[in-house]
């Protein structure tokens, strides 16, 4: 609830908060979407009502993965993933919304897009990406190094 996210900040006495929780198992998120939208919506934005009233900073990581609104073939679109960035944003504007594309993953010197990039040229293949996604290229590794400047 409100009431427990708000004690739990309260009493942690943190000056930062860095929110990485979620469900994030396709088939967890396909099953039962109304927890999905309570963990990945509801809970981040308790965090951001929490960290207002307590005075605390806070940095949400979401990864860039989509699981839902997919159709056959797509196309795929970050619905909750966007309405969960505006709704904390509008609770606390100095909150910093980050999204990472691997991680959970290991440290890899080319992204799977630099990859797909490289094999289109090295073939003549021609590549194309959703103009309905909003991502980045991040690496756990480099977070991790430079989390005392994020903060």
């Amino acid at each position: 609830t409100q009431e427990m996210v708000n004690r739990m900040i309260e009493e942690s006495n943190a000056d930062v908060v860095v929110h990485t929780a979620a469900i994030s198992d396709i088939g967890t998120c396909e099953a039962d979407p109304e927890a999905s939208y309570f963990a990945n919506v509801q809970i981040p934005m308790y965090l951001a009502n929490a960290c207002k009233d307590n005075n605390r900073k806070l940095i949400c990581f979401s990864s860039d993965q989509v699981y839902s609104a997919c159709e056959d073939c797509g196309p795929y679109t970050e619905e909750n993933k966007l309405e969960m960035e505006k709704r904390v944003l509008d609770i606390l504007p100095s909150a910093v919304m980050l999204r990472a594309e691997w991680m959970y993953d290991y440290y890899e010197k080319r992204s799977n897009y630099l990859m797909m990039i490289l094999n289109a040229i090295h073939t003549q293949d021609s590549v194309s990406f959703s103009s309905k996604q909003f991502r980045g290229i991040t690496y756990l590794k480099e977070v991790a190094e430079n989390m005392d400047k994020v903060i």
